[in-house]
């Protein structure tokens, strides 16, 4: 004898259960991503944003950048904006958290230092616009690409991030480009 699925009832369970985990602060995708039900896209979502929001913050300053091999499309000298600070402990100052190119040289990377879902301290290179981000909005992004609107990938201030999904942000680059070209 085989029971009917009712998939109905099993739905609104899940969504029931899914609403009381975000109430609570948690991260229900990453919870879903840890038991395997869906394949881990990102593995800075397990890192805790409030965590973070205690180790570090993001500042709206500009700061030169030390390296001769890249400059900006506009062959600008490369500066920064929006840059993301560790707070200091036991008096020492805070410190700039700088990050490293990527091999491509299109998007800085940083190292942050976590808490996971099970309360671990981990360590997570994470694209630079990614974490800053977060800290400007206390929340990972809900879509897979933070875009910058300026098309500048050094402004990382906090009113020049966006969330889009992929399609959109190849339409809005396409658009700046011929812009530039216009």
């Amino acid at each position: 004898m085989t029971t009917q699925f009712d998939y109905d009832a099993v739905r609104h369970q899940l969504v029931t259960a899914a609403a009381e985990l975000k109430s609570n602060g948690h991260d229900v995708r990453a919870i879903l991503e840890d038991c395997g039900v869906f394949r881990k896209i990102n593995k800075y979502r397990e890192l805790s944003v409030d965590g973070l929001l205690q180790d570090y913050y993001l500042k709206d300053d500009i700061q030169e950048i030390d390296t001769p091999t890249y400059v900006t499309k506009w062959g600008a000298p490369a500066t920064c904006r929006g840059n993301i600070y560790k707070r200091g402990v036991d008096g020492k100052p805070d410190r700039l958290i700088r990050g490293a190119w990527n091999g491509a040289l299109t998007y800085r990377i940083c190292t942050v230092t976590g808490t996971n879902q099970s309360g671990e301290r981990v360590q997570r290179g994470i694209q630079y616009h990614t974490v800053a981000f977060a800290l400007a909005n206390g929340r990972w992004p809900e879509t897979p690409v933070v875009d910058h609107l300026d098309d500048n990938k050094l402004n990382n201030g906090s009113d020049n991030l966006t969330e889009k999904d992929y399609t959109t942000n190849q339409w809005q680059r396409k658009a700046n480009l011929a812009k530039q070209q216009g």
